[in-house]
């Protein structure tokens, strides 16, 4: 009975061999037999050596300075002073040296300083006013309309308290706001 136990080892480990293998030794089936050499050959052809590029070096020129057309030092100016022609006015009042620049930014500084009278020995006559409403929609201020002088807002705005008639807001207005 060892014997058959012994071959019957035999048998199953070379099915199992040929099945890992199929196409290898004579344990295979007939089917899954290679009867034909590999298709995947390689093969070299005599030939030239490969060619590499010889690689070029290109020296760069210095750059030439050209000589600019603008000044070597910039020198600060005032801009000229713009004359006011406010309407309403018999003589052509200045602006101050400071609103040279920007008249918003100079009457902001007023905020607290000013009064009414400031504001029209400056620019004349105003344009129009309105009422100034708290949240409680009661009226606490007056609101002055004026054309802005240098040009570069459409006009500009001075809200004044009732109670003391300190200038305490500066609106401007751009040109082509709607």
């Amino acid at each position: 009975m060892n014997w058959i136990v012994l071959v019957g080892l035999a048998a199953v480990a070379g099915m199992a061999a040929g099945a890992e293998n199929p196409g290898t030794g004579t344990g295979a089936p007939p089917v899954l037999r290679r009867l034909e050499p590999e298709d995947s050959v390689v093969l070299r052809l005599p030939g030239p050596a490969p060619v590499t590029p010889a690689i070029k070096r290109i020296i760069p020129i210095a750059p030439v300075p050209i000589p600019s057309s603008l000044p070597k030092e910039l020198v600060l100016s005032m801009p000229p002073v713009l004359p006011v022609p406010a309407p309403g006015r018999t003589q052509n009042a200045t602006l101050p040296v400071d609103a040279g620049q920007d008249l918003a930014f100079y009457c902001q500084k007023q905020i607290g300083k000013w009064r009414e009278t400031d504001v029209r020995k400056l620019l004349g006559a105003p344009l129009r006013s309105r009422p100034a409403y708290d949240e409680t929609q009661a009226a606490n201020g007056r609101i002055y309309a004026y054309r802005d002088p240098s040009g570069h807002y459409r006009e500009i705005q001075f809200d004044f308290d009732v109670a003391g008639g300190t200038l305490r807001t500066v609106f401007v207005y751009p040109p082509r706001l709607t």
